[in-house]
């Protein structure tokens, strides 16, 4: 995580810079609560540059202003320290925030390997700020001047050298804006996590059905008329109609056939004739080969009887020729 460095409006260890940067502090002790970690830095992490901590060797910082006496004292071997220590702080993954005592200027902040977050708290009035410092107290307006070259320096620097300007005018916006930028800050760093459900054991497949419940013809069968059956029991009128008409068609086709079964034994019994011929008075019969069978015509059987009539007479004709 990228610790968050607040500067201005003016210099630190003046009361009108204390006091709004402890407002900004106290706002997002309470909005971050158990996601921030506000500590106090009072070594210049200014000399944190590259080549200064390789060489090993002290120096001057870059413009400690007026109230940085312990700046020039501190050495390497300090401020080394403190900047492992802001890094072990920042593995912790929470939102760490620097009340650094030495930085006045975003500049002492650019070739550092902290790579902060620098929050500028703007007054870009200087008559704003005069009032404010005079309403500190004669203490504080002794300073008033120092005070106010360090605002109006700070108002010079472009934007491109803060990651946020706080530039309104109630401190309640400006906090509001300071928190909408560390939540998305927050959120960017901190990616839902998504919670993986256990996975259930793999399940047993199912055995096959016996040999009673497999799907065969006969199964399918039963199952159909069960179906249709439950289909018409839903009262569905679709194929409820379509059975009735089926049943209908085949009472009809039954009907029909007995009919004609009917109307052939009749007519069997009506064409045949005994065996023995009932002429005039006990006459000989017709022979066997001259009965009818049924694969005679009839009209072949009226004539003989009709012949037999002419010429046989009263007593038992001679049998019928053709």
């Amino acid at each position: 995580m990228r610790p968050v460095v607040l500067i201005g409006p003016s210099l630190k260890g003046y009361e009108v810079t204390d006091m709004m940067q402890k407002a900004l502090f106290d706002y997002l002790k309470h909005k971050f609560e158990g996601r921030v970690v506000i500590t106090r830095v009072m070594a210049d992490i200014a000399l944190a540059k590259r080549s200064v901590l390789n060489k090993g060797s002290g120096g001057g910082g870059g413009g400690g202003g007026g109230g940085g006496a312990n700046s020039r004292s501190t050495n390497i071997a300090e401020v080394q320290g403190e900047i492992e220590r802001i890094f072990e702080l920042a593995r912790s993954l929470q939102l760490i925030v620097l009340d650094c005592d030495t930085i006045n200027h975003p500049s002492q902040l650019l070739k550092t390997s902290l790579a902060p977050i620098i929050v500028h708290l703007k007054i870009a009035s200087p008559k704003v700020m005069q009032r404010l410092i005079k309403s500190r107290g004669k203490a504080q307006t002794r300073y008033i001047n120092v005070q106010l070259v360090a605002a109006e320096k700070l108002a010079q620097c472009p934007p491109e050298m803060f990651d946020v300007i706080l530039d309104e005018n109630q401190l309640d916006d400006a906090c509001e804006h300071l928190y909408e930028y560390l939540e998305a800050y927050w959120r960017a760093t901190h990616p839902p996590v998504q919670v993986r459900r256990p996975v259930p054991p793999t399940l047993v497949p199912p055995l096959d059905p016996p040999p009673s419940e497999k799907p065969g013809k006969e199964n399918r069968k039963k199952h159909g008329t069960s179906r249709s059956a439950a289909a018409a029991a839903a009262g569905s009128p679709d194929r409820t109609e379509h059975a009735d008409s089926r049943t209908d068609r085949r009472i009809h086709r039954d009907s029909r056939r007995e009919h004609r079964q009917q109307e052939y034994q009749s007519s069997r019994t009506h064409n045949r004739r005994p065996a023995a011929a009932a002429g005039g008075g006990g006459g000989g019969g017709y022979p066997r080969d001259e009965e009818y069978d049924g694969r005679s015509r009839p009209n072949d059987y009226h004539r003989g009887t009709r012949s037999r009539d002419t010429g046989g007479g009263g007593g038992g004709g001679g049998p019928y020729r053709r």
